[in-house]
């Protein structure tokens, strides 16, 4: 960007937004481990009950992001034997003969 010049203003917001989220990062963080965790609390028999249970999309989320999303393997229709063709039948309407 030559001297002088202003940002886009979706830039702007960018770099507002990410200047707003770092300082916060540790405890985004510790929350997103406590939704994996999920929530324990003991009740009067001294029991550990879930308040709120573990969450599986936040357990998914930060193995994620500490070992790489796993390989897909996709199928496409010719792979598991299907041919992948359209017919089209026009009846005879009688206006194509003499």
């Amino acid at each position: 960007m030559a001297v002088g010049t202003k940002k886009p203003s979706a830039q702007k917001a960018a770099d507002s937004a990410v200047g707003r989220i770092l300082p916060r990062v540790p405890d985004l963080v510790e929350r997103m481990m406590e939704l994996a965790d999920g929530i324990r609390v003991f009740d009067e028999s001294g029991e550990a009950v879930f308040t709120r249970p573990p969450d599986r999309l936040a357990i998914e989320y930060l193995l994620n992001r500490a070992f790489g999303k796993p390989a897909a393997t996709v199928h496409t229709s010719a792979e598991v034997g299907m041919e992948s063709r359209v017919v089209i039948v026009l009846p005879d309407n009688g206006r194509s003969s003499p």
